[in-house]
C-alpha cells in the first residue's frame, strides 16, 4: 500500500474558494499530491495526461456538470 502522501487527487470545481477549502482539508489529512481543475473539460484533459487515484468533483458546473464528467471518465479507456 502506498503512503497517503503519494495518492494523487484531482479536485474539480468552478468555484476557486471551494477548491481551496477542499485542498486545505486534504492537506490536513496528509494528502499532498493534489491537483485541481475549474471545469469538466479541463479535468478530462488532466485525466488524459496522467493517472489520478481519486477525483472529487462538484456536481453543478458549466459547460459540463459533475455527472457528465463522471460519464466521460467511465466511457474513456
Amino acid at each position: 500500500m502506498r503512503p497517503i502522501s503519494e495518492i494523487k487527487i484531482l479536485v474539480v470545481d468552478d468555484y476557486r474558494e471551494m477548491i481551496a477549502i477542499i485542498r486545505r482539508m486534504l492537506l490536513q489529512f496528509g494528502f499532498s499530491a493534489i491537483d485541481d481543475a475549474a471545469d469538466g473539460p479541463s479535468a478530462l484533459a488532466k485525466l488524459r495526461q496522467g493517472a489520478y487515484d481519486l477525483v472529487i468533483s462538484d456536481m453543478i458546473m458549466t459547460p459540463m456538470d459533475g455527472l457528465g464528467l463522471l460519464r466521460e471518465i467511465r466511457a474513456d479507456a
